[in-house]
């Protein structure tokens, strides 16, 4: 069934309204229960009304922006928006 874990490290900001959810369902046969586990790393902040679906790991130091949704894992020190969340630029501001 998968591992129903739900890791959040230190120093992570989950703003308000957002979902985190380690369960679906397997829509393309027997509608059973799909378990697996979810993981925002040390420093990240996934901002408001932002869902965080099974399986991802969201990277050290990750912001995600506002209204998006994360279906697949986010590498570290990096601005992700949309939906489904893609790379907007590096978090510090000497990246681009």
């Amino acid at each position: 069934m998968g591992d129903p874990r739900l890791t959040i490290e230190d120093n992570v900001v989950i703003s308000q309204e957002s979902f985190v959810t380690t369960g679906s369902h397997d829509i393309y046969g027997t509608m059973d229960l799909v378990i697996e586990p979810v993981t925002i790393r040390r420093g990240a902040w996934i901002t408001t009304r932002c869902i965080v679906l099974q399986g991802v790991e969201v990277g050290e130091n990750a912001v995600v922006t506002p209204g998006s949704v994360v279906n697949r894992s986010l590498p570290p020190d990096g601005i992700y928006g949309g939906n489904p969340a893609r790379f907007v630029r590096g978090r510090w501001r000497d990246e681009s």
